[in-house]
């Protein structure tokens, strides 16, 4: 094998791991810039879905710190799943209005006495809408 020649997955984890190296470089160069957290720094590789989940041979650093692999990832309150499925984010969003609905449910039972303009606004707050009367 020539020194030009590389294997694919080779070449692309030096690219990748030269702009991780870039970024992290970049930051320092602001005094209260760009900061990167080690600890909550991970990467996901999106993939087809119906293929075995890639895993790269060598791991990712920066810092020296080892970068994970993660199937899910949380980017400004969505969550991107490995392969192209809504069903972790639906999940997810599923709890959290259930959790709210529970809340909702023991409230109205007419042991709490808990009046309907009382049940209304604990309902705005919740859900953060409003009623049109």
């Amino acid at each position: 094998m020539s020194p030009k020649t590389f294997l694919p997955e080779t070449r692309a984890l030096r690219i990748l791991q030269y702009t991780v190296d870039k970024i992290h470089s970049l930051g320092s160069l602001f005094k209260e810039g760009l900061r990167i957290s080690t600890q909550k720094t991970k990467f996901i590789i999106i993939q087809k879905p119906r293929i075995e989940l890639v895993t790269l041979s060598h791991p990712l650093v920066i810092a020296n710190n080892t970068i994970p692999q993660v199937d899910t990832v949380k980017v400004l309150g969505l969550l991107s799943h490995f392969r192209h499925s809504w069903l972790p984010h639906i999940g997810v969003a599923e709890a959290k209005c259930l959790r709210a609905l529970n809340i909702f449910e023991i409230l109205s039972h007419p042991t709490h006495e808990c009046n309907r303009n009382r049940l209304v606004d604990i309902l705005q707050k919740v859900f953060h809408f409003s009623t049109s009367t």
